[in-house]
């Protein structure tokens, strides 16, 4: 699914929002997991509730895969059940993938999870390794998959690196800019680029400085949830 569909569904939906599906144990009632028999299962019907109930109302949904993959072999097929549940239910489906990996298992993941069987439209990646852990996904990208490259994470300490100088920028926009980059020939009819960033709700000063310089970078505006990463600091940058 083109990042043209995704603004179609933002459109219908009347909400930029996106279901992140991050699930631990202490999150799971204690009668959902006695009924479910297992974490695994548990996790998987919890998500499938959310979803049906708010199908047409929310227009993405953000998969974690960590959360379903320390769960071994169950939680890895609840995963790819979610994933195409959501799928089905007409949602732009984003894999939290989360990892920085060296170009030949790049390659093996891009063709895996955009050449194979995962219901996804997207990946989030860590882009800290350099260009060559991005680019196995680029051809992907030309076939309207989507990329969405951590700039800068909401949590406390993560300007301890994202913020640091380097070369008269910040190390986040770095990132920006090698979106921007790798981007070039993936542009949509709607004018954003297949190639993507992840910023942090809880940065207004930054939301403004990538939206002012970045116009063609989708955004997607993490930790939304957080008390400092409201709508007003997002909608004033």
């Amino acid at each position: 699914m083109s990042m043209d569909a995704l603004l179609g569904k933002i459109r219908r939906c009347h909400n930029p929002a996106m279901l992140h599906l991050e699930l631990t144990e202490q999150l799971v009632p204690e009668p959902v997991l006695a009924q479910a028999g297992s974490l695994a299962t548990a996790y998987g019907q919890m998500c499938r509730e959310l979803l049906k109930a708010l199908r047409g109302i929310v227009p993405a949904v953000r998969v974690s895969f960590s959360s379903f993959a320390l769960l071994g072999a169950e939680g890895f097929a609840q995963l790819k059940a979610v994933l195409q549940y959501a799928q089905n239910q007409g949602f732009y489906v984003l894999l939290d993938w989360m990892r920085g990996d060296g170009p030949a298992m790049a390659e093996a993941t891009a063709k895996t999870v955009f050449g194979g069987d995962w219901c996804c439209d997207g990946i989030t990646l860590l882009p800290y390794l350099g260009s060559d852990s991005v680019t196995p996904f680029l051809p992907y990208c030309k076939a309207e998959k989507t990329i969405f490259l951590v700039a800068k994470t909401p949590n406390r300490s993560g300007s301890q690196i994202q913020d640091l100088m380097t070369g008269g920028r910040l190390v986040h926009t770095a990132v920006a800019d090698l979106c921007g980059q790798l981007g070039q020939e993936c542009l949509g009819r709607c004018g954003y680029s297949q190639v993507a960033a992840m910023a942090s709700a809880n940065a207004p000063d930054s939301l403004r400085q990538l939206r002012t310089r970045y116009p063609r970078l989708f955004l997607l505006v993490d930790g939304y949830n957080f008390t400092t990463g409201n709508g007003r600091t997002c909608s004033e940058a």
